[in-house]
């Protein structure tokens, strides 16, 4: 990939970074695990934007405005975005449960649903499971703040843990964590994820918000081919797809409050 036609698919406003099949003239590259049944289906349905919904409380904060909720729901489907992430921030474990309840009520098979999974590994995996047993087509999987490595294979193993124990495809999240910078001034486990990507599990990875464009391009470099990369801003991640057809909505709306000038 050349760096002008990089840098032209960044753009300024919420990235979509498409599939490179080849790699730039003069570059070898290793043999890549490219195809797996969930990297086909990723191809297929994680294109366009996805995005995220996040809890509606009452306003005593004692519980969720469940209708605020379907209407976050029905407005993101009416947007035309594939898949919406559920961040249950702030909720209770049994107002997380209902909210997945609610989301999967209101999606009815008009998008993917997916979910924010980290912690220890067995917490990981725990949640995992209930994402799968509550409808989820996949996750994205963050590192524990609190994981302190001393090596990068140490890190390798706690991501294999909890990729091996489930059946949904893993969206990687390269976002920084501090303790990991010993091993790339990034505090992104680039080189783990370099060996992740060959995972069938592994499907995509989400490029956090704020993010140095030369960072961003080491990265999709360094996973041409295995993985889908999209770019995050807040409340929005997008996968890779060709140029958007018209809008589905005659007019931008923002979050239900009227037209956008």
């Amino acid at each position: 990939m050349q760096r002008r036609n990089f840098s032209k698919l960044l753009g300024l406003g919420v990235i979509g970074l498409t599939h490179v099949t080849e790699a730039a003239p003069g570059v070898i590259m290793r043999r890549r695990v490219t195809s797996s049944e969930k990297k086909e289906w990723a191809r297929e349905h994680l294109r366009g934007l996805g995005s995220l919904v996040m809890p509606t409380f009452s306003p005593d904060f004692t519980s969720l405005d469940e209708e605020g909720v379907r209407h976050d729901v029905r407005h993101r489907i009416r947007q035309g975005f594939c898949s919406t992430m559920v961040s249950a921030t702030g909720a209770t474990a049994e107002q997380r449960r209902r909210m997945m309840e609610i989301v999967r009520d209101e999606v009815r098979d008009r998008m993917l649903i997916s979910v924010i999974v980290g912690g220890a590994a067995d917490s990981a995996i725990a949640s995992l499971q209930n994402a799968a047993k509550m409808g989820c087509t996949h996750a994205l999987l963050t590192l524990p703040e609190s994981l302190r490595p001393d090596t990068e294979e140490q890190v390798y193993a706690h991501y294999r843990k909890v990729i091996d124990a489930t059946s949904l495809p893993i969206l990687l999240y390269g976002s920084p964590v501090a303790s990991l910078r010993r091993f790339h001034p990034s505090g992104i486990p680039i080189n783990v994820f370099d060996r992740l990507a060959d995972h069938p599990s592994v499907v995509g990875m989400k490029l956090t918000h704020s993010m140095p464009a030369a960072l961003a391009y080491e990265l999709c470099e360094r996973f041409v081919g295995s993985v889908a990369h999209g770019a995050g801003q807040p409340g929005s991640v997008s996968y890779p797809r060709p140029p958007l057809p018209a809008h589905p909505v005659e007019q931008p709306v923002d979050l239900g409050r009227g037209p956008v000038s």
